[in-house]
C-alpha cells in the first residue's frame, strides 16, 4: 500500500524510516511465526534490526529499477539539501548518501545478528543469517563499486555465494550447539 501512494513523488526521511521499520517487523514476525511457531522470542530493541538492514540493502539494490518505475527511495530533504535530483545517482552527494545507508545497514546487521544469536530455535537462526547474508552480499558489491549503484546484482548466481551460505549454516549450528552446551552446564552447576 505504501508504494501505491508514493509513485512519482518524493518521500521524506520519516516516511522512508517508517517503511523500513514496517517491513522489518513483518519479515521478522513472519520468520518467527512460520519457522519457529510455538517458541518464545526475546522482545528487545534490536529485534527487527536485521530485517530493517536487509530492507535498506534491498532499496539500494533496486534503486535504479525503482527510479525507472517512478519510485524514489532517497529522502526529499537530502535531495533538496544537496541540490540534486533522484536521477543524479552518479553524483558525489548521491554516492555519499548511499555510503551512509550502507554504513547504517551494516550497523543494523551487526546489532540484529546479536538478536538472532539469542533465539532458541536453530532453524530461525539459520534462516535469519541466510537472509542477512543475501543482502550483505549486495552491500559488499556496492562498496566494491565505490557506492555507485548497478542495475543488476548477480551475486546469488555465483558458486562461491552458495558455498558461503552452506558454511554459514554450519557455523551458526555449531555456535548454537556450543551456546546450548554452556547454558546447560551453567544450569547444572547451579543445582
Amino acid at each position: 500500500e505504501f508504494d501505491a501512494h508514493r509513485k512519482g513523488r518524493l518521500i521524506s526521511q520519516q516516511e522512508l524510516t517508517w517503511y523500513s521499520d514496517c517491513l522489518g517487523k513483518s519479515v521478522t514476525d513472519g520468520l518467527q511465526y512460520f519457522i519457529g511457531n510455538g517458541y518464545p522470542y526475546p522482545v528487545t530493541e534490536d529485534r527487527y534490526l536485521a530485517a530493517a538492514a536487509a530492507h535498506i540493502a534491498h532499496l539500494l539494490r533496486d534503486m535504479l529499477a525503482d527510479l525507472a518505475d517512478g519510485f524514489i527511495n532517497i529522502p526529499r530533504e537530502y535531495l533538496e539539501e544537496h541540490n540534486i535530483g533522484p536521477e543524479d545517482v552518479d553524483s558525489p552527494p548521491f554516492r555519499a548518501w548511499v555510503r551512509g545507508r550502507v554504513k547504517q545497514a551494516r550497523q543494523y546487521f551487526y546489532e540484529g545478528k546479536r538478536y538472532l544469536d539469542e533465539l532458541a530455535v536453530l532453524r530461525c537462526k539459520i534462516v535469519g543469517y541466510w537472509y542477512c547474508a543475501r543482502f550483505e552480499g549486495v552491500l559488499d558489491t556496492i562498496e566494491r563499486d565505490d557506492y555507485t549503484l548497478r542495475a543488476v546484482y548477480n551475486e546469488r548466481h555465483n558458486l562461491s555465494t552458495w558455498l558461503k551460505i552452506g558454511w554459514l549454516a554450519i557455523s551458526v549450528a555449531l555456535r548454537h550447539i556450543a551456546r546450548r552446551g554452556r547454558r546447560d552446564s551453567v544450569e547444572l552447576s547451579a543445582l
